[in-house]
């Protein structure tokens, strides 16, 4: 508390705006898979399969941060809508009042799809982290509560292996956090001292390499994947 309170408090007592209100809508054909940056207890479905946020009161805050928002087809049973430059993917709506002059604000933005080559620094860095956020919670699980440790280090190795193609220097932190994980998991699965094998071509989906089957032979098996939104849309 003392460290926050030397560090923060001046922003912690700056007001920016009160009630605000953030919703963001799925366009037609596709539906919100994932919610990244926010606790999921802080969010409420809408009409429209829509989500929204509400904060009574917004502080000025020295921490980085973003909100990420996943989607996906809205019938896994049709094909899924094809990915064109530009195209609208959901619309986001902020409102809210200003602190300091109490007046009322609003505003709305599309949110087009981008492809890898034309990406913000931001959106690639977000793709990354919800890759890592993902992959290592289903580590986790298959480590404590299944022992499973061929899965999980599978899963890890994957995502260290996108890490050893991204340099980005603001993430070097999760690299160093990633690359520990999969030493420790390397160690636990018998895989310690294997060379680093070039990785394979990413899934346009997650972003991660396609994951082998659990080994539980010499013989290795190739098994289905299971992308992004599968692993969202699981407990």
């Amino acid at each position: 508390m003392t460290k926050v309170f030397r560090e923060d408090f001046d922003t912690m007592v700056t007001e920016l705006a009160h009630d605000l209100k953030l919703e963001v809508k799925p366009a037609a054909g596709l539906k919100i898979a994932g919610v990244y940056g926010i606790p999921g207890k802080a969010i409420e479905w809408a009409p429209g399969g829509a989500i929204r946020l509400s904060v009574e009161t917004i502080f000025l805050s020295r921490k980085k941060g973003a909100i990420f928002v996943g989607f996906g087809p809205a019938d896994r049973n049709l094909p899924t809508p094809k990915a064109v430059a530009d195209r609208p993917l959901g619309q986001v709506s902020l409102a809210y009042t200003e602190a300091a002059a109490g007046k009322p604000r609003s505003s709305a933005v599309d949110l087009v799809y981008k492809p890898g080559s034309n990406a913000s620094v931001g959106l690639v860095r977000g793709a990354r982290l919800v890759d890592q956020a993902t992959a290592l919670a289903r580590a986790a699980t298959l480590h404590h509560e299944q022992n499973d440790q061929e899965g999980a280090y599978q899963l890890v190795h994957a995502l260290a292996s996108l890490y050893r193609q991204d340099r980005d220097p603001d993430l070097a932190e999760e690299r160093t956090l990633v690359f520990a994980l999969e030493r420790s998991l390397a160690k636990l699965s018998g895989h310690a001292g294997e060379p680093t094998p070039a990785a394979p071509a990413v899934d346009r989906v997650s972003g991660l390499p396609p994951a082998p089957a659990r080994r539980r032979s010499p013989v290795v098996t190739t098994g289905p994947r299971h992308d992004l939104l599968d692993r969202i849309d699981q407990p």
